[in-house]
């Protein structure tokens, strides 16, 4: 932290000896001379005191705000359950909603269970902690049973007990401490179903500890330093910030624009709709590639599709891009026909490939809201396209970072420059979609969120990031031998299905989830050449080990509906692949099934949360 020092003719200020901070301080006496006080570095009084080097681990906990009240997160328990109850600096008692519970209020996260927590201990009638609260009174059972009651009318009833409490330090460490509280049986009141309980916050004996106050909707932090090991920090969060748990992006972003998607045959088909009147194509949605393209009649050289492709003739807003349009050099490829038309030329690593005019169209998505969301879009119109497409791939929707690529096109148009997908496991019933969203409301948070950096490199199109290891089970297999790692190995491609790797390390990962599966692998089937494959009529389930994706800062958990797939009846076979002898990987829709993944362009970070793709 820089500071301002303002010198007086009278006064000289400061200056470091050893350990000691030494102010220097002009006296009033004519004869002059000087009176030196020594203040530890570590005191408060010194400028230069920083909190977070001589406390590195002060406790803190986040606090948000929701219909009139601010919710704070402790953890409480062994394990750790998460609760926010009101900050109360007007009272003191700490409590939660505990089960069995039949005279309480609704909430919507599961009530905490004292029966599931081994640290968890009743508080008896002759325990100093029963005689904290005024109306702790003696049960049969010699519990300690409160009743406590608020201004507002609201009353918990239930047993005084100790339990552990979590919450993190600044350091990132968590912080424990055992705490009396109260465990509510019978709770009633204004209460809304996002609040747990209370946190008391006041000067009472019971209460947890006067740490933090409310000023407005912000933050206040009050950092209690009288004490050398430690003091609180809590975060006051706005309700409408990304970081409280009870973010809604429809209620703060109610257009968000969102497109269907869905799994078949291995890639994931994205709805959108061109021209007016607009006709659905589906295409695959591919973080891989920037071209939007879509087979246009006439279409001597296409393959088949089931829809009927898309007629420009048969729309009031296609336009053809010129050659000397700007639009024409988005791509690379781009060429001039003898008409002053812009041609095309665009290939995948797959061998297929799509030829045919640059064109502008309107695009209509549906938004969260329901309504739907028009923009003009650069696209393809595909009149002479091969490769390995199913008849239900009618195009592709490119959504790498490009220039021509949809989500570089729209840009800031909804507010920012991120998108968010979440990619439903094969197998799933086809009647069902999952959505990829758009700009602002398309942020990945909450519980359970890790991010990664993202890797500018020259080629724009992918998303790099960096891949470290892949633990299986407890078992860490590095990238590479020597544990060290170049940035940018590995990106995101939601067009390819497995994830390929670099042979040495695929070798190596290969053999140790071989090695920790108690089943004998497939040797006599040549259809499936030299992959990991099991007869079994159901996935591997338990019998295959977890693994975890070490990306840089981000750990990324892959259960058997990621790690493998059935190419046929009665036979699973491991979702990866050997990519050749190069440092670069893959990391395929396979293995980002059931994660909400997000693409920020603006902090350059890739989030993933594990969540029910089917319920998004």
């Amino acid at each position: 932290m820089v500071g301002i020092v303002m010198f007086h003719p009278r006064f000289l200020v400061a200056f470091i000896l050893s350990n000691y901070l030494v102010c220097l301080l002009a006296t009033a006496a004519r004869n002059g001379g000087f009176t030196f006080e020594l203040i530890r570095q570590d005191s408060l009084n010194t400028p230069f005191y920083n909190a977070n080097k001589y406390y590195p681990n002060v406790p803190q906990s986040q606090i948000s705000a929701y219909k009139g009240h601010h919710l704070m997160k402790v953890s409480i328990g062994t394990p750790p359950v998460d609760i926010y109850g009101i900050a109360d600096t007007g009272s003191d008692l700490v409590w939660t909603q505990c089960v069995p519970c039949d005279g309480c209020y609704n909430q919507t996260n599961p009530m905490f269970d004292p029966q599931k927590s081994s640290t968890y201990s009743d508080i008896s009638c002759q325990s100093e902690q029963c005689h904290l609260i005024d109306t702790g009174t003696c049960s049969p059972q010699n519990l300690c049973n409160y009743t406590y009651g608020y201004g507002s009318g609201s009353i918990t009833q239930g047993v005084m007990a100790k339990e552990k409490v979590t919450i993190t330090s600044t350091s990132g460490k968590t912080v424990s401490f055992d705490l009396a509280f109260g465990c509510g049986h019978n709770n009633t009141g204004t209460f809304n179903d996002q609040e747990m309980g209370i946190i008391g916050l006041g000067g009472g004996s019971v209460s947890l500890f006067l740490v933090a106050f409310i000023l407005s909707n912000y933050l206040v932090c009050l950092l209690a330093t009288a004490a050398r090991n430690g003091g609180f920090t809590f975060e006051l969060i706005r309700q409408d910030s990304l970081n409280t748990p009870f973010y809604n992006a429809n209620k703060y972003y109610p257009n968000v624009p969102q497109s269907q998607i869905s799994a078949y045959k291995g890639h994931h088909l994205m709805k959108v709709s061109i021209g007016t009147p607009p006709v659905d194509i589906y295409g695959i949605a591919d973080t891989g590639s920037d071209l939007v393209w879509t087979q246009c009649v006439p279409c001597d050289g296409c393959y088949n599709q089931t829809n009927p492709m898309f007629d420009p003739q048969k729309s009031s807003t296609y336009s053809d891009i010129s050659c000397q349009s700007e639009q024409c050099h988005l791509i690379d490829t781009g060429t001039c026909s003898p008409q002053n038309l812009c041609n095309y030329t665009y290939g995948y690593g797959s061998g297929s490939i799509t030829q045919g005019v640059m064109a502008k169209e309107k695009v209509t998505i549906t938004s969260t809201s329901g309504k739907t969301v028009s923009f003009d879009l650069a696209f393809g119109c595909g009149h002479n396209n091969t490769g390995t497409f199913n008849d239900q791939e009618m195009g592709i929707i490119g959504l790498g970072g490009g220039s021509v690529s949809l989500v570089s096109q729209l840009g800031s148009t909804f507010g920012s420059k991120r998108f968010s997908q979440c990619l439903l496991p094969f197998g799933t019933d086809p009647n069902i979609a999952s959505k990829v969203s758009f700009g602002n409301g398309s942020e990945v948070v909450g519980s359970g969120v890790v991010s990664t950096p993202l890797v500018a490199k020259e080629d724009k199109t992918p998303y790099f990031v960096t891949l470290e290891g892949i633990s299986v089970g407890q078992t860490y297999v590095p990238f590479n031998f020597s544990g060290k790692v170049s940035k940018g190995n590995m990106f995101l491609d939601s067009g390819t299905p497995p994830t390929l790797l670099p042979q040495n390390f695929y070798d190596r990962l290969v053999a140790e989830v071989q090695k920790q599966i108690p089943m004998d692998p497939i040797q006599d089937d040549p259809d499936l050449g030299t992959q990991l494959c099991y007869r079994t009529e159901i996935n591997l389930h338990d019998n295959a080990p977890i693994l975890t994706v070490h990306f840089e800062g981000a750990d990324v958990l892959l259960t058997p509906i990621h790690s493998f797939i059935p190419p046929k009846d009665g036979v699973y076979c491991f979702g990866m692949q050997s990519f050749g002898n190069i440092d670069i990987g893959i990391y395929g829709n396979y293995a980002q099934a059931n994660y909400l993944i997000g693409f920020d362009r603006e902090t350059m970070r890739v989030s993933f949360k594990l969540i029910d793709c089917s319920k998004q």
